[in-house]
């Protein structure tokens, strides 16, 4: 016997177990709780506040998303999301003169002025877009002293995002195929979303069926 498949398998089992008990037994506030202090996994928000806040004058704090996004409309930001008292909403002018119109509450450099992002890409993809306008069109010899170690950069660049787009196309190919196979057969058993149980109590026809069957009992039950 495997010794460490069989332990993994039991903690698996184990926390799959008591993860409901978990779930209906939370503590109030069990976000902000400390797992030393509380045996809770929180943030410690509360012990902060304690320790190291405690008798502290507060101050107002900007904090600047520098990545991922933000729904400037959740009821817990919008009342407190930072607001551009140089900028006029709406007028279609740079009132502040830092370059970006109607930047009211900061800028999104992915979707531009409204915000929205129709396509979006990897950074490498926007790095090698940059660079191809230098470099897409030359070789190392005609390169400038100057801008050698951008250049080498842009080819190392280009060439692992060839690479990542390969694997993304192998990878498509590999699901398109897989949702092929899928498909009949949850129009077979005859639910949208069918449960771990639909999916045991389901009859496979033929070695595809049966493959697409085993595919996802592996899934949901590891």
């Amino acid at each position: 016997m495997n010794v460490n498949y069989f332990f993994k398998k039991t903690v698996v089992f184990f926390f799959l177990c008591v993860l409901p008990f978990f779930s209906i037994a939370q503590k109030p506030n069990w976000q902000n709780l400390d797992l030393k202090i509380d045996t809770t996994f929180g943030i410690s928000t509360e012990k902060a506040y304690k320790e190291l806040l405690k008798g502290k004058k507060s101050t107002p704090v900007l904090v600047a998303v520098l990545d991922g996004g933000i729904d400037l409309n959740h009821e817990d930001l919008k009342r407190i999301i930072w607001f551009n008292k140089r900028e006029i909403a709406g007028n279609g002018i740079d009132d502040d003169k830092n370059g970006y119109v109607d930047d009211i509450n900061g800028w999104n450099f992915l979707g531009g002025k409204t915000g929205s992002i129709e396509y979006e890409t990897l950074e490498l993809t926007r790095l090698v877009r940059r660079d191809q306008i230098r470099f897409a069109s030359i070789t190392a010899a005609a390169v400038q002293e100057k801008d050698k170690a951008a250049f080498e950069t842009f080819i190392q660049n280009r060439t692992k995002l060839e690479q990542e787009l390969i694997t993304a196309k192998s990878s498509y190919a590999g699901v398109l195929g897989f949702k092929s196979a899928l498909d009949p057969v949850i129009k077979k058993i005859g639910k949208e979303n069918p449960t771990l149980k639909d999916l045991e109590d389901f009859k496979p026809q033929g070695e595809r069926e049966v493959a697409v069957k085993n595919a996802l009992l592996g899934i949901l039950k590891e």
